[in-house]
């Protein structure tokens, strides 16, 4: 095949996710259109090894569509769903590359070749276009930069390319891409219409999710930015995009979708930032986009002036991390620089302000003792309701050094990542008491903490207790929370409360941590 044929073939790229919240292979497609390449994006929320329907339907799309290569874009969440995918492709269209990147890829990216034929690490927009054009031009792709191979029974590591420094280089994508096809429940592939992305997406698609950074201030032991950290030494934590280039982005999305009822920032570390860059940024947000928006940063970075500010330019919640109300455990275990009284002192604030408060919380922590976790109960009875958390079972990640840590110190009570529900924690009854905590009065919990203190091993009262609170936390107070926590969300009004109440509906039933 000619170099010019080839030009012309199509690229597949498949975020390996259930849901169409995928920002990194929005960039990678966005950025191969702009070079001219044929890309395609291809979404599988129901995708099934088992399903012969969906293999077959699966099958005739991609023989159509021929592509040049299929890449994968998966987190660790993902993997063995991404090797069940990936290995019937590789049986049904042998002569056609599959590349993996994202997240698990850039951590551990060996275990990917076992099932690719190269995986991709770090940030990757430029490399895949070397990539392709290598394909194209018939020269060898692995004199690409951040590419992972088998060679001789061992992995190849290309050098890695420099992170991007200017993000205003990255192309601007649209809230419904285009070229992006889902194969819905009914096995067949469809191009994504505003239709189908409003009854496929979360929030009803009607939640604009941007990033305006990269990176994050913290360096968690945990967390993959832990690992980035190291891959990109001498790259500055935290790189912004401009403001008129954010601005350029949402008013490119309220010209192509009247529809959007928020937009949500998924930036780790929204407000670092210089005062003067913050205040720009609301001034022409408020005056150029005025929708509801959404933000994510640490506790210290919290100060009155900046809520005002945000709360001025229309910040409808401000998401920031507790993870554990144990000071030592945020000291010397996750070296976080973020206390318990950081937290209280930051949500005081938000209150303030009379915003609400979404925070998440990791358990399962093998370096914990129980009297961490109570610390952690204590601090979210504390934190001013309504207020919403995420509980994440804790995924100890190849490369963070947690996961260095926890192979020498504990290695019989690590679980493999690879595949781990890490919205599913363990059961048991501190575990149980933590998510409670978040919808259950002060005083109930008082009171199930005393019991679980006389009775841990869950007999006599405190089992009895515990199933009370657990029954009147799912059909009472955890619906009022959400309802009142959207409220306030809202500025106190009803109307613009019961307005967007249907946009979250689905996801209360489907996401146990909403």
């Amino acid at each position: 095949m000619t170099s010019a044929n080839n030009s012309q073939r199509n690229i597949l790229l498949i975020p390996v996710q259930d849901n169409l919240s995928h920002l990194g292979v929005k960039y990678l497609h966005y950025a191969l259109l702009g070079k001219g390449f044929q890309s395609k994006q291809l979404f599988l929320p129901y995708f099934s090894a088992n399903n012969p329907a969906i293999l077959n339907n699966l099958k005739e799309y991609i023989s159509k569509l021929d592509p040049l290569y299929i890449g994968l874009s998966l987190t660790s969440m993902e993997y063995h769903r991404s090797s069940d995918l990936a290995n019937y492709l590789k049986k049904t269209f042998p002569d056609i590359p599959i590349i993996c990147g994202g997240v698990h890829p850039t951590v551990d990216p060996e275990s990917c070749l076992s099932f690719a034929d190269y995986a991709m690490v770090g940030e990757c927009e430029f490399s895949l276009i070397d990539f392709t054009n290598a394909l194209i031009n018939g020269t060898d792709v692995r004199t690409v930069d951040n590419l992972c191979y088998m060679e001789d029974g061992q992995m190849k590591q290309n050098p890695l390319a420099p992170a991007i420094k200017d993000l205003d280089e990255l192309p601007i994508f649209d809230h419904i891409p285009t070229l992006t096809y889902i194969q819905r429940k009914d096995t067949k592939v469809y191009e994504i219409t505003r239709d189908i992305y409003h009854r496929e997406g979360r929030f009803q698609g009607r939640t604009y999710e941007m990033l305006s950074s990269r990176g994050c201030a913290f360096s968690c032991t945990y967390c993959t930015n832990n690992y980035f950290n190291k891959l990109y030494p001498s790259n500055k934590r935290v790189r912004r995009r401009s403001i008129p280039n954010i601005i350029e982005e949402l008013e490119q999305m309220k010209r192509n979708d009247h529809e959007i009822m928020q937009v949500v920032f998924h930036d780790s570390s929204f407000l670092i930032g210089t005062r003067e860059y913050f205040k720009e940024f609301c001034e022409e947000y408020k005056k150029k986009i005025k929708l509801p928006f959404i933000v994510s940063t640490m506790p210290t970075t919290i100060d009155k002036e900046k809520l005002d500010m945000l709360k001025e330019a229309g910040v409808s919640w401000v998401t920031m991390a507790l993870q554990t109300g144990s000071d030592n455990v945020n000291k010397n275990i996750y070296k976080r620089n973020s206390y318990r009284k950081d937290f209280l002192d930051a949500a005081k604030l938000i209150k303030a302000a009379n915003l609400p408060v979404k925070s998440d919380v990791i358990m399962d922590n093998p370096f914990e003792t129980p009297d961490d976790i109570i610390q952690t109960i204590e601090t979210i009875m504390e934190t001013p309701k309504p207020c919403l958390y995420e509980i994440f079972s804790l995924a100890l990640l190849p490369g963070t050094e947690l996961y260095e840590r926890a192979k020498k110190e504990c290695p019989e009570k690590m679980e493999d990542p690879r595949g781990k529900n890490f919205m599913k924690f363990q059961e048991n009854h501190l575990n149980t008491l933590t998510s409670l905590a978040v919808y259950l009065p002060k005083s109930i919990m008082k009171i199930l903490l005393k019991l679980y203190k006389a009775n841990s091993d869950g007999s006599g009262a405190f089992k009895v207790a515990l199933s009370i609170a657990k029954a009147a936390s799912a059909v009472y107070y955890k619906p009022k929370n959400l309802f009142f926590w959207l409220k306030l969300t809202r500025g106190d009004s009803f109307v613009e409360t019961f307005r967007i109440l249907p946009l979250y509906v689905k996801d209360y039933f489907t996401y146990r941590n909403l």
